[in-house]
């Protein structure tokens, strides 16, 4: 793995908080992410896509702490041996989910098979973000993201959107629509996993020879400073409100995706291992069903949640208001497996910018498997950082 510009002091964030794997978080991360991989060895057949997509970036963190502890003395016996059945487990649950995934949506998992094939072995690069960088960061406004043409220019990345079309095909409406410079929350986190995506199946040499110059590592990086101050803006008072919670996994998940940037220079991206942000995530863990759920009380609140982010600075009555949470709780109730977002629009002719609920899909005991496996990948994240800095 690429190890450059390390830096000394990696184990202290741009918030001046500084990780102490002897202070319990370490086994609090561990305990974590055995309870998860219990769980989803309980329930693979219920996985869908982007849930085992989690699972697989899990998996490729998990290998490396695996790696990272042989080498470290202060690494113990007990500690190694329970991060490689973790990594056991993982393997063996996402190799079992593969034919389920496929039957519940063969065009999906056809197309996306080289995400959740095998676990993502990323290389790794210690760095850190400038403050004084930071502070001009502009955060982009536009947070609506088109997921079928997103999906699309995937898809010719990895050659599976037209048999005649070879695969690291980026064309230039592609490339404009995932370097948009004014993006925020999923669109943005979208456009990086992009670029990742192109570094993973083997694709960088060939589309960086076509970009004149350009480098997709300083695409990744500018993206990086973009979401790690968008998520300070998230975290209010150490806690962030429901709908928000799968944003801010997929922004500190950042930290996995964007470790590939080795052209950033003095940044870098272990400023998400922020030990404050740690302990908020590990508490929306369900620790007795070991994964994150979602109960039908929860999911009205997170509905009503939804429809005031929608009608905010509308002029409209409060009437409108309530027919539009009725009319969301109802239909949410009746889609529960799918969760998601609905077109709020009644009685207004404007477009309401909220996300689709990315391809989430129900579990058992109301776990939901896109987030679920999403908060898995950020805690074995959570685990290679804190092995590589015991």
């Amino acid at each position: 793995m690429i190890r450059a510009l390390l830096i000394a002091l990696c184990g202290l964030g741009a918030s001046g908080f500084v990780v102490n794997s002897g202070n319990g978080l370490l086994d609090r991360v561990l305990d974590n992410l055995e309870k998860q991989s219990k769980f989803f060895s309980s329930d693979y057949s219920d996985i869908n896509v982007d849930g085992l997509f989690g699972l697989r970036m899990a998996q490729g963190q998990i290998l490396a702490a695996v790696e990272e502890c042989h080498k470290r003395p202060v690494c113990s016996a007990r500690y190694l041996s329970k991060i490689k059945d973790l990594e056991s487990k993982v393997g063996e649950t996402s190799e079992k989910a593969l034919p389920y995934v496929k039957d519940s949506d063969p065009a999906y998992y056809e197309r996306f098979y080289q995400t959740i094939a095998k676990a993502w072995i990323l290389p790794y690069q210690a760095m850190l973000f400038d403050k004084a960088e930071l502070g001009s960061v502009k955060l982009g406004t536009n947070t609506s993201y088109d997921e079928d043409y997103g999906d699309a220019c995937y898809a010719r990345v990895m050659g599976t959107f037209d048999k005649n079309l070879p695969r690291c095909t980026v064309t230039p409406e592609c490339w404009d629509f995932m370097t948009s410079p004014d993006t925020s929350q999923y669109a943005i986190t979208h456009q990086l996993l992009y670029f990742i995506v192109i570094e993973h199946v083997g694709c960088l040499k060939d589309v960086e020879r076509n970009l004149k110059g350009k480098k997709i590592r300083d695409v990744q990086s500018r993206m990086c400073e973009k979401i790690y101050k968008e998520a300070e803006g998230l975290v209010k008072k150490t806690n962030v409100k429901s709908i928000n919670r799968d944003l801010f996994l997929e922004q500190s998940f950042c930290l996995v995706l964007c470790v590939l940037a080795v052209l950033c220079g003095p940044l870098g991206y272990e400023s998400f291992m922020r030990e404050d942000w740690m302990a908020m995530t590990l508490r929306w863990l369900d620790t007795h069903y070991g994964c994150f759920r979602m109960t039908l009380d929860d999911l009205e609140q997170l509905t009503d949640e939804m429809v005031h982010d929608v009608y905010k600075g509308m002029n409209v009555s409060k009437e409108t208001i309530e027919k539009a949470k009725q009319l969301a709780e109802q239909e949410s109730k009746e889609s529960y497996e799918e969760q998601q977002e609905k077109e709020l629009k009644a009685e207004t002719n404007s477009s309401p910018t909220m996300r689709k609920l990315m391809r989430e899909k129900g579990m058992k005991d109301d776990c939901l498997a896109h987030t679920s496996g999403l908060g898995f990948g950020v805690y074995a994240t959570y685990l290679n950082y804190l092995i590589l800095h015991m």
